[in-house]
């Protein structure tokens, strides 16, 4: 067979593929969970009259607002496979992201987001999916990540529900997309949280301490280690040092043994005078006794529980 034909054959076997469209590039955790399965996101109440419809049961949704996707039906009917998700025997005002099923009716993607609160709270909860939804529906690109940026921040500083939602959409982007993590965005979110602390509740204060915490250990302090070994100037080699000075003392947990042994290895090598080198051999040694504290707090921890355990079924 010619190569040309055999070319030929193989592009037009290939076209179908060829011709699908990439998937979606979502910017949060909303986006890329929930507005990537549902059709529909609606703010209804819940009946509390539940009817068993096989292994489902069968709620009916009163329609106050459509948020998100296009139905006109004002009744809805919702099959749940965990009964459990709405509360039992009471009529629950909720925000639903909605799929179609194959036959009438819709299944739900997530947890509603109940809005039966006061209604400061309830306009809160509309207008941060509000906010998600016209993100997402920008195009992808350095300009929407700014703006996803610019959204938490805002939110975190706002408080209450903006930012419990806030602080979770933080902690999981520094997971999902941990190449978008700098020094920079660091010291953004840092400073907010500091300033907005009497304005957060405690929950989200801890997840911002964990999102700062995953920065540190999966981009910042492996950079202030490149800038110690490789910086171009003796300054630059400092300043990575009393960057991870800086990491370590705000959060040791983001800190491993390997750290502590890279840290001893570039203190033998360092030209940057005596200073320098003992603050790499500090490092490595403050590194060493924090692991060590937290395996006897984790020992002391398993200890308690077996204890528990013995206590609990007589044992001695």
């Amino acid at each position: 067979m010619p190569m040309r034909l055999l070319l030929l054959i193989l592009f037009l076997l290939a076209a179908p593929v060829l011709s699908q469209e990439a998937p979606r590039a979502y910017e949060s955790a909303f986006g890329e969970n929930t507005l990537s399965k549902c059709e529909l996101i609606v703010h209804a109440v819940a009946s509390a009259t539940r009817k068993s419809v096989g292994a489902a049961v069968a709620v009916d949704l009163t329609v106050q607002e459509v948020i998100y996707g296009t139905e006109k039906a004002t009744e809805l009917k919702l099959l749940l496979t965990d009964s459990t998700i709405l509360k039992q025997g009471e009529a629950v005002e909720a925000l639903f992201a909605l799929k179609a099923l194959a036959e009438r009716g819709y299944s739900l993607i997530g947890k509603p987001v109940v809005t039966s609160g006061n209604d400061g709270e309830k306009s809160a909860k509309i207008a941060v999916c509000r906010a998600f939804i016209e993100l997402e529906s920008s195009e992808a690109g350095e300009a929407r990540t700014t703006a996803f940026e610019d959204l938490l921040a805002l939110h975190l500083d706002e408080g209450g529900y903006p930012a419990q939602n806030a602080a979770v959409e933080l902690l999981l982007w520094v997971a999902r997309k941990p190449a978008l993590v700098s020094r920079a965005r660091f010291d953004r979110f840092r400073t907010i949280a500091a300033a907005a602390r009497a304005r957060l509740d405690e929950r989200s204060r801890q997840d911002v301490e964990l999102a700062l915490a995953g920065m540190v250990e999966t981009r910042l302090k492996d950079k202030a280690f490149r800038d110690v070994r490789r910086g171009k100037t003796n300054a630059e080699r400092v300043k990575g040092g009393s960057d991870l000075a800086e990491y370590f003392r705000d959060y040791p947990r983001a800190f491993v043994e390997s750290d502590a042994t890279l840290a001893e290895a570039l203190a033998k090598v360092s030209v940057d005078g005596e200073t320098a080198r003992q603050a790499l051999i500090d490092l490595g040694a403050d590194i060493r006794r924090e692991l060590r504290a937290r395996k006897i707090e984790e020992e002391g921890k398993r200890e308690s529980e077996a204890e528990r355990v013995r206590h609990a079924t007589g044992e001695k």
